[in-house]
């Protein structure tokens, strides 16, 4: 599977999936005027690539600046598969990031993560600098 790599846009986040080495990050502002042209594809090449992992170690950083509520559906249902991959087996790490002191987004971050079961959620702070 060939990887990912989308610049930041004014309106849509950096996306970068290495399929190799089982690293995802999606960065940046997320509020693109359609959502589901801009995630589908992506989702598509992520979760066929998800269900064929067995015994892997798979690692998705989240590192949002701003989303809209559309992307917070993108985002529910990215975290609900990376737990059923681990539940299948594999090791997966979700790293939330959010601004160091922006209890806000570390909050959006506590109520993402509320409903994992499988895959290790992380809530990472990252300094302002």
């Amino acid at each position: 599977m060939e990887n990912i790599s989308i610049p930041e846009g004014m309106f849509t986040p950096e996306v970068k999936f290495d399929f190799a080495k089982n690293i995802f990050s999606i960065r940046g502002n997320s509020y693109p005027e359609n959502t589901v042209e801009f995630y589908n594809p992506i989702l598509f090449e992520l979760l066929q690539h998800l269900a064929g992992e067995k015994d892997a170690d798979i690692r998705f950083v989240f590192d949002f600046i701003y989303f809209n509520s559309s992307t917070a559906r993108v985002i529910l249902t990215l975290i609900d598969e990376l737990d059923a991959c681990a539940s299948r087996g594999n090791v997966v790490l979700i790293d939330w990031m959010y601004k160091e002191g922006d209890q806000d987004f570390k909050e959006i971050g506590k109520d993402f993560g509320e409903d994992v079961e499988h895959a290790d959620f992380r809530l990472t702070p990252r300094s302002s600098v």
